[in-house]
């Protein structure tokens, strides 16, 4: 019957079980049996002054006609005893309840201090909350407790939160605070679930969690923290921290990401991020521990202050971003990615371990600014396809890379220990050696090695073919290169007080591969590489594509001994060079023993050759046309020679100006008759032709032979020149005239020359015109 007692107070006092259908304002009930129970069912709402048992259950049922709440103080069934609490049109305030098992439903927020072993709970009324005080411990969430998007709260006074009911506030928050002791709540998936879920606890806790954002705080000295996310953790709110407990989250899908930390002291943290990626990277140190193992399938961007890194990012390309606020001393076991790349930044401190850094065909970044790298402990610690290293001390790594790219700001070396060929695109320090070690067999590409400065710029690279291209190498005192297996100098240079080289090999090449006037691979810019090295080694300068150059001004002057092998694929224009630029300008005896061979020179206002006082200059197979000079010779010339070259259409085929021991047309290093053409014409760039070959002044040991001169005015011009052969008695020494007004003009003091059976061919007006000559011996 309803409302059967029906009043403003209700005392009730019995020794058995109640069962009572009310419409009280005021409950004051106690049942004294030691198994009895109480049962109240009230119409609307109802205060409780005291609802008690000595171990029987206890059951009040409200709102049953109208809204109303249950309010007031004590509800007691003592430990044994369960409770049970429902109003569906209202909501719960009670503060002293003890028993068992503690069960409520209500439809508005309830607000609950108890004493109990076991919570279950249900608030169905949207948005509303659920608050448990609890004073002891809750040994056990039984089925469950949840709300209807409503903010749960359950605090514990002493002793530990645990169980195997799910705590589910939906779009609501969750509290969870034991900070007497633990949290175990890790018996089925999602097992807390709601937006923001806050921890705290002073015990090791475990979470299996369905949440939006974590915060967490366990306080007591090595205790941990573990969380099982079922989906993801779009945000780590404020932070998750322990102290000096590890910390180990774990999400089964989704993404890690926030702007809070997570601060284990000096106990490790394990992120687990098999299904997204990692985002922890809004402030410094944001993961802060001893060791950092990371998973992860997509990519991990993270401000770290750890000691130790483990990583491992799965995702095919998926890249790793590493930011740490102090040293890492060790690199634990391996950081690893598929094929993405790699970055760890540190603001202090160096960088090393035994692990391995792998990028698979990903690039590897290492900045240390205030410290160094040392990852050389194990072969092919650090993998990839480029590895940029910048450090503030010595640095040393083994490498199985493509590409390097290092940089020692300090005082201090450089080794890289390389499993097999590499492309060096830099490597520099500021005032310490570099040495690099290849496996045999290998390459070694070079764009720029530079230990430039300071008193330790020495530079070792052991094993493997060595091909430079520009700039270079440079070293302040040796570059040892002689275990290297060869050295091929492309477009680059070696500039270095000593250089020392394989044995067997003392020859650079340097390759030109542009047509521009200037810059990296030009014709200009190698010969002022060659000049800066000092000319300590051979320098060969190889042309092996048709290469046609239009210079804007004259090239630098082969300062140093430099081989130039055209392989009649260079051809150098100078009609913008300047009025009276030459194309190769050899003046300095630090040039003896250089070689110019198959070059083509047009349009010089100078000569296409210009000799002063170089020796042991071999010059063959050139061609010079429509120039002011095809080449110009003077000084002791010694050992040099011009030969098998074509000179044409130029104002004045040769001017020999007190040149001595000059070759013309003998190779000087064989003695072979190797005779060059010369031959003029009326219509060149720079003016008609007038002269074959013109000799003046001291000219001693200067020999012409097995030459041809054709189309000239006068074919060959001696003007007080001394000490000329030109011809020779024996086969083929004679040289040939044809096509000229005189073929051999001669005048003032030629003591010591001789013209000897020098052979005439068609349309030669005068054969010779030396009758003011004086001391000419001529043999026709």
């Amino acid at each position: 019957m309803n409302n059967q007692v029906v009043g403003n107070v209700l005392t009730i006092t019995a020794q058995n079980s109640v069962a009572v259908n009310t419409s009280v304002s005021t409950l004051n009930a106690s049942v004294t049996n030691s198994t009895a129970t109480l049962t109240v069912t009230e119409a609307n709402g109802l205060a409780i002054a005291k609802a008690m048992t000595t171990g029987g259950e206890i059951k009040i049922t409200g709102g049953q006609t109208l809204v109303g709440n249950i309010t007031g103080g004590t509800v007691n069934a003592t430990s044994v005893g369960n409770v049970t609490l429902a109003n569906s049109k209202g909501n719960i305030a009670l503060t002293g309840i003890v028993g068992n098992v503690l069960n409520v439903t209500a439809q508005n927020s309830t607000s609950l201090g108890s004493n109990v072993n076991t919570l279950i709970a249900n608030i169905t009324g949207a948005g509303q909350t659920l608050t448990v005080n609890e004073a002891n411990s809750l040994t056990a969430i039984g089925q469950n407790v949840q709300t209807n998007n409503g903010d749960i709260s359950i605090n514990l006074a002493t002793g530990s939160l645990t169980g195997n009911g799910s705590i589910l506030a939906g779009t609501g928050n969750v509290s969870l605070n034991t900070s007497g002791g633990s949290i175990t709540l890790n018996q089925a998936v999602g097992q807390v679930s709601g937006n923001v879920l806050t921890v705290r606890a002073n015990g090791s806790t475990f979470l299996n969690t369905n949440v939006g954002t974590l915060i967490a705080k366990i306080t007591g000295s090595g205790q941990m923290l573990t969380v099982n996310e079922v989906n993801s953790l779009t945000a780590i709110g404020q932070n998750v921290t322990t102290n000096n407990g590890d910390i180990s989250i774990n999400l089964a899908t989704g993404s890690l990401t926030g702007a809070g930390s997570i601060l284990a002291g000096t106990a490790n943290v394990a992120l687990n991020v098999s299904g997204g990626s990692i985002t922890l990277n809004s402030v410094v140190g944001q993961v802060a521990g001893n060791v950092l193992s990371v998973r992860a399938n997509g990519p991990a961007f993270l401000n770290t202050n750890v000691n130790t890194l483990i990583a491992n990012i799965t995702g095919l390309n998926q890249t790793l971003t590493v930011n740490e606020s102090n040293n890492l001393t060790a690199i634990g076991q391996n950081v690893v990615t598929n094929n993405g790349d790699i970055t760890i930044t540190l603001a202090t401190g160096s960088l090393n371990g035994t692990g391995r850094i792998l990028a698979g065909t990903g690039n590897v970044t290492l900045l240390t600014p205030a410290g160094n790298v040392s990852l050389a402990s194990v072969a092919n610690q650090v993998t990839g396809n480029v590895l940029t290293l910048t450090a503030l001390n010595s640095s040393a790594v083994n490498t199985s890379i493509n590409t390097l790219n290092a940089l020692v700001t300090g005082t201090g070396s450089l080794t890289v220990n390389e499993a097999n060929g590499i492309a060096i695109t830099q490597a520099r320090t500021a005032n310490g050696a570099i040495n690099i070690t290849t496996s045999a067999n290998s390459v070694v590409n070079v764009t720029s090695i530079n230990a430039a400065t300071g008193t330790n710029g020495n530079l070792t690279v052991v094993n493997g073919t060595l091909y430079i291209d520009a700039p270079g190498i440079c070293a302040t005192q040796t570059v040892n290169l002689a275990q290297a297996q060869s050295v091929i100098m492309l477009t680059g240079s070696i500039n270095a007080p000593v250089i020392i080289l394989p044995t067997g090999q003392n020859t650079l090449n340097y390759l030109v591969t542009s047509v521009a006037d200037s810059g990296i691979g030009s014709i200009r810019d190698t010969i002022n590489r060659i000049n800066a090295g000092g000319g300590t080694l051979n320098s060969t300068i190889l042309v092996t594509s048709a290469t046609i150059v239009a210079l804007n001004s004259a090239l630098p002057t082969m300062a140093v001994q430099m081989n130039v092998q055209g392989n009649n694929n260079l051809t150098l224009v100078g009609t913008s060079a300047g009025a009276s630029a030459s194309g190769f300008t050899i003046t300095s005896t630090s040039a003896t023993r250089s070689t110019i061979s198959g070059v083509t020179f047009q349009n010089f206002g100078g000569a296409g050759i210009n000799l002063q006082g170089a020796q042991n200059i071999s010059v063959t197979g050139v061609t010079v046309s429509d120039s002011a000079y095809g080449f110009l010779a003077s000084g002791n010339v010694a050992g040099s020679g011009f030969f098998n070259s074509t000179f044409t259409n130029n104002v004045v085929g040769a001017m020999l100006t007190g040149a001595q021991n000059l070759r013309i047309g003998v190779n000087p290093a064989t003695s072979a008759l190797q005779g060059n053409t010369f031959t003029g014409g009326t219509g060149g760039a720079r003016g008609a032709s007038t002269t074959g070959l013109s000799i003046t002044g001291a000219s001693a040991g200067t020999i012409v032979k097995a030459n041809t001169f054709s189309g000239y005015p006068t074919a060959v011009r001696l003007v007080a020149a001394t000490g000329v052969t030109f011809g020779g008695t024996l086969t083929g020494e004679f040289n040939t005239i044809s096509r000229a007004a005189t073929g051999i003009f001669a005048s003032g003091f030629c003591t010591g020359s001789s013209v000897i059976k020098t052979a005439f061919g068609s349309g030669v007006t005068s054969q010779y015109v030396v009758n003011t000559s004086r001391n000419l011996a001529v043999t026709k």
